[in-house]
């Protein structure tokens, strides 16, 4: 069984779409850094799947973005969920 949180996005936050992140229990800020450009996508996507349905979130499409959760930096990458309106969701593994 997967952590998982849910929680409203932000009232300034102008996306449309959900955004859903998967974060590794125990990761360190450093390890976190180094390795944000090298993640295992497909792994994660499958992962992203799971934990929006046992959360009971639909949705019809799971889109990579290095930007989902800050546009203007590749700081906060994790999957825009279409189908879904204005949901924040992180996914602990």
């Amino acid at each position: 069984m997967l952590d998982v949180t849910v929680r409203p996005m932000a009232r300034e936050d102008k996306a449309t779409h959900s955004r859903a992140f998967v974060w590794v229990k125990d990761e360190t800020v450093m390890e976190n850094l180094m390795n944000r450009r090298n993640r295992p996508v497909k792994l994660y996507r499958e992962i992203a799947e799971r934990g929006l349905i046992e959360a009971g979130i639909d949705f019809y499409q799971l889109s990579w973005s290095k930007h989902a959760g800050c546009s203007m930096c590749p700081c906060s990458p994790g999957f825009i969920v279409k189908g879904s309106t204005r949901k924040e969701i992180h996914i602990t593994i």
